[in-house]
């Protein structure tokens, strides 16, 4: 039989299948209408399983099938669906009614042996026709094309963020290494303007009192020592009178130099912390530009000695750099070898 003269046993087909989509397994259960004693609820399952089987068959392209293989199909259908209409045209008789009810879901589910074996073949048949393997390897070597090419872009994407994560953790150590210097130069700076400050207060009251002792020398020799002529005790009373006043001057002298002292104390703590802010905020440069590790020793050993040693500042009458340092530089020279090695 010809293609064309298969049409119309197609189409029935079709139609056919159109009603076994339609089937609810649910709806044949009946137990509102027959109570749950006469109901088809012992066959549930079966029915399910066959309903299944024979809705695979309505999902095939069958116009490849010739026309034996599609007077099987329409037959086990038509047979199928003779049987389910039975199901829900079912009635309760009194006098024999179990039995009925139990010969009825028989019919479906003994038929379903034979049906299997007749149509699992075509079933077999028809969907793998219907699978183009040849689009299916195009594609699956499509997926693995792109797992390969997604698979390269997360490596190079995670070496990316590796190197990355490498460069921010040595930013970290650097930024928490200039920190320290940073905390330290601060250090410094704070102790170098608090003694300015100071040193300054100090230089104000030198004025304040340098001042007072012009104004108080010019009052007090130009102020004359009365004594009567004819005062026996009249030596007595001009010492008496001239020791008075001198001890005024000589008080307030002596609390200027006091004051000068602190000032020079002052102006050379200033002088001190100020050299150590300088030395300590250029060591990171010098030790940048240096190649080698015996300039950057070198300039260790300058810092260290620049923070360590009192260097003169020229504000005290004693200055003397002589204060332990060259111990200090040897221990800076052992850390500075440890640290090379």
């Amino acid at each position: 039989m010809s293609i064309k003269e298969d049409l119309p046993l197609i189409e029935e087909i079709k139609e056919i299948f159109t009603q076994i989509q339609n089937i609810d397994p649910g709806s044949l259960i009946r137990e509102e209408e027959l109570g749950k004693l006469l109901s088809f609820s012992d066959y549930f399952d079966d029915f399910v399983r066959i309903i299944n089987f024979y809705k695979r068959l309505t999902y095939l392209d069958i116009s490849s099938l010739p026309a034996s293989q599609l007077t099987t199909i329409k037959n086990k259908a038509t047979t199928f669906l003779s049987y389910i209409n039975s199901i829900q045209s079912f009635t309760v008789d009194a006098n024999n009614a179990m039995p009925q009810r139990d010969a009825v879901a028989s019919n479906l589910i003994n038929s379903y042996q034979d049906a299997f074996n007749q149509l699992s073949p075509i079933i077999t048949y028809c969907e793998k026709e219907g699978t183009d393997y040849q689009a299916l390897q195009i594609e699956v070597n499509k997926i693995v094309e792109d797992i390969n090419i997604k698979s390269k872009k997360i490596s190079e994407e995670f070496n990316s963020k590796m190197l990355e994560l490498n460069n921010t953790l040595e930013a970290a150590r650097k930024a928490a290494h200039e920190v320290g210097i940073t905390q330290h130069t601060v250090n410094f700076e704070e102790a170098s303007k608090k003694y300015q400050r100071l040193s300054k207060y100090w230089l104000y009251s030198i004025i304040s009192t340098g001042v007072i002792i012009i104004i108080l020398s010019l009052y007090i020799f130009n102020l004359p020592i009365e004594i009567e002529a004819n005062d026996p005790y009249a030596s007595y009373r001009f010492i008496q009178a001239a020791v008075a006043r001198f001890t005024a001057l000589f008080t307030i002298v002596i609390l200027l130099f006091w004051e000068v002292r602190n000032y020079n104390a002052a102006q050379h703590n200033h002088t001190i912390n100020q050299n150590k802010q300088n030395a300590l905020s250029t060591f990171e440069t010098f030790v940048s530009a240096a190649r080698d590790e015996e300039t950057k020793n070198a300039v260790l050993m300058q810092t260290t000695k620049a923070i360590f040693s009192n260097l003169p500042s020229g504000y005290l009458k004693n200055d003397s750099g002589d204060d332990g340092s060259s111990q200090i530089i040897e221990i800076a020279r052992g850390i500075g070898s440890k640290v090379s090695n």
